[in-house]
């Protein structure tokens, strides 16, 4: 049994480590308002084609695009660090729980409720850390269509 969960696991591993992730981009128009939030499906000349949150595809051309920024944004990294801080400290906190202890005598649900309340802040503080280190590229395109072949290039060398 435990050969097949190790078997199942290699599995899953392999399936995520060569998945192929189109790059996720944020578009900001030329004054720098943010139109569209989408990972990038084709590019053109003079377009760029984004499959939206919504799953919906949208195409913008380019003499309209002022700036591309690549990666996710700060409030995002610490959200999911924050939830995942706490999943694990109110499981640690639930298996933990000794009942009938002499000291430190907590049910699993007070363990899991401390857990939870430490592992948030402890799990934003990791996400912001992490932040430090994250590097957001910034491609200014500027509705220049010979930014945009600069840029164009620079994508389909990541995306490899």
């Amino acid at each position: 049994m435990k050969w097949l969960f190790t078997v199942l696991f290699c599995v899953s591993v392999s399936y995520v480590l060569f998945a192929q992730k189109a790059t996720l981009v944020r578009v900001y128009d030329l004054n720098g308002k943010k139109i569209a939030v989408g990972k990038i499906l084709t590019t053109t000349d003079t377009s760029v084609q984004l499959r939206v949150m919504t799953g919906d595809t949208i195409d913008l051309p380019i003499p309209g695009v002022g700036k591309l920024k690549t990666r996710r944004s700060a409030g995002h990294n610490i959200l999911v660090t924050s939830l995942a801080g706490a999943v694990a400290l109110a499981i640690l906190g639930a298996a933990t729980a000794q009942p009938d202890a002499m000291l430190f005598d907590y049910s699993a649900g007070e363990g899991a409720a401390a857990g939870a309340i430490l592992g948030l802040p402890l799990g934003a503080a990791f996400g912001g850390l992490s932040m430090l280190f994250k590097k957001v590229e910034v491609y200014p395109i500027k509705g220049n269509l010979q930014y945009w072949k600069t840029v164009r290039h620079s994508l389909s060398l990541q995306r490899r």
